[in-house]
């Protein structure tokens, strides 16, 4: 293939990329669902530097859309994969290709044109076309679920509630749980306290502790 096809291709690649690292490290901020990335308005971010607060419309917890805000701070230690930096890319995307309003989250055509249609979904990708992204993003950078398998879009709202639980933090707001929600206080909480106060743990320590007192 000649020059013009490879760059044309660089290219393309490069639009799946943004789109990818900033769906991922929103995603990741928001403990997102599949249906509340899909479903993303570009009018419900506010970008700062400090962070992007995301209002969020529509979720599984919030049947009659009043709307909640979810804050997602900015990571300057690694710019890599700092939402602000990533969100701000796509959007820079956005409008160099004239969308500056609607769906945020957008289909691209093998063309390289961000796509924009009318029809009952208008320009919303679906939840599934959303988990597709994570797994192709995901799969290009060689990583795997916890037991192995392919990861998926769950993984960007296990994967946080894990983080936050393990640091001693409640993620129930965060990810939209309804307050007191069993599910958290099962699968994230619970878990991490019991690592934290392991009685192994806990004799260890003492035992290292009274080691280098004698």
């Amino acid at each position: 293939m000649g020059w013009p096809y490879r760059r044309r291709r660089a290219a393309l690649e490069s639009l799946f990329a943004e789109r990818g690292l900033a769906l991922l490290t929103l995603g990741w901020g928001m403990l997102a669902r599949r249906s509340e990335l899909a479903h993303l308005l570009i009018e419900n971010l506010t970008v700062e530097d400090d962070g992007v607060t995301v209002l969020v419309a529509f979720s599984k917890t919030d049947q009659e859309a009043h709307g909640e805000s979810t804050f997602v701070p900015a990571d300057p230690d690694d710019p890599d994969v700092c939402p602000v930096r990533r969100v701000r890319a796509w959007l820079e995307e956005l409008r160099a290709q004239g969308v500056t309003s609607g769906a945020l989250f957008h289909q691209i055509t093998r063309g390289g044109t961000i796509l924009v249609r009318k029809g009952k979904r208008g320009d919303f990708l679906s939840p599934d076309a959303v988990g597709d992204i994570v797994k192709a993003r995901a799969q290009l950078a060689g990583v795997k679920g916890p037991d192995g398998r392919p990861a998926t879009a769950h993984g960007n709202r296990r994967g946080p509630a894990q983080e936050i639980s393990e640091a001693g933090g409640d993620p129930t707001a965060q990810g939209r749980w309804a307050p007191g929600s069993p599910t958290v206080r099962k699968h994230y909480v619970e878990p991490a306290l019991g690592k934290a106060n392991n009685p192994l743990h806990a004799a260890r320590a003492k035992a290292r502790e009274q080691a280098g007192t004698a």
